[in-house]
């Protein structure tokens, strides 16, 4: 049923949409000073989506949340002519094909050259970083739960470390959550490849939960990422059946703790455990 409010929104709450006719193209191009012509930029449901957190949480930008040098980008190993990659060594490479849902696939992960290696040293993962893929598959977000000393990233993902005053799982939850999917999407742009540059991730806006939910959350995500490993070791061996059980657990626990933060972040519940 669509009703119609005081401040001239028409709301369609079944549908889960808002259409605006109180702002002035002066007014949007404040608020988005870039200027996003795209329509889907200024869909209406995305700020619906938002309302929906309850109002007892303070909003954060992330990049109140995350420096920009906090957020470096991979690159592409270059060969030169005649040098050939070897098929296996040490150092590996993480490309936006090595995501899985509940964490990376090590098993897809490329080899690489030592000196290529060195030279992306930056992009190393670490305990607590989050991944994301920056173009072409854009919503693949996860957390490392170990260091990955032989590891670096690919120019298609996105390394954040070193938050300020916010648990990395969590951000990396609400990244998955309904919430920060739709936030993702809005601010992705492209036609054939849609990427999101730094400036436009770090819009993205955080309800601050309190820190006992947050660190529960971590604590629940490391027991999932656990399975997760699992999951890589039965596939290592060749152990489909292993495999598939591993990755169902996996992926239940963190389905389970992405809904019981959705119902946090709404104020439907106390915390996620």
């Amino acid at each position: 049923m669509t009703n119609i409010k005081t401040n001239k929104q028409i709301i369609d709450e079944e549908a889960g949409l808002m259409i605006k006719i109180d702002k002035t193209l002066k007014e949007m191009m404040e608020e988005k000073p870039e200027s996003r012509w795209d329509p889907n930029y200024w869909h209406p449901k995305y700020d619906f989506i938002i309302k929906k957190i309850s109002p007892k949480f303070r909003l954060n930008k992330l990049s109140e949340l995350i420096k920009q040098e906090n957020i470096v980008q991979g690159d592409i190993p270059r060969k030169q002519r005649g040098e050939e990659f070897v098929d296996e060594s040490n150092y590996k490479i993480i490309e936006g094909n090595s995501f899985l849902f509940t964490g990376i696939d090590y098993l897809k992960c490329k080899s690489i050259l030592q000196k290529h290696f060195k030279r992306l040293m930056r992009t190393t993962p670490k305990k607590g970083d989050i991944l994301f893929v920056r173009s072409g598959s854009i919503g693949k977000v996860v957390s490392i739960s170990k260091d990955l000393l032989n590891y670096v990233i690919s120019g298609h993902v996105n390394r954040v470390f070193e938050l300020k005053q916010a648990n990395s799982f969590y951000i990396t939850i609400f990244l998955l959550s309904k919430f920060g999917q739709a936030q993702l999407e809005k601010q992705q742009r492209g036609v054939a490849v849609v990427e999101i540059n730094f400036n436009e991730f770090r819009r993205i806006i955080i309800p601050i939960l309190p820190d006992k939910i947050q660190n529960h959350i971590e604590q629940e995500y490391l027991k999932m990422s656990k399975f997760h490993d699992k999951t890589m070791e039965a596939k290592k061996k060749g152990d489909e059946k292993g495999y598939k059980e591993n990755l169902e657990i996996a992926e239940k626990m963190l389905r389970d703790l992405i809904e019981k933060t959705e119902q946090v972040i709404r104020g439907e519940k106390d915390d996620v455990i």
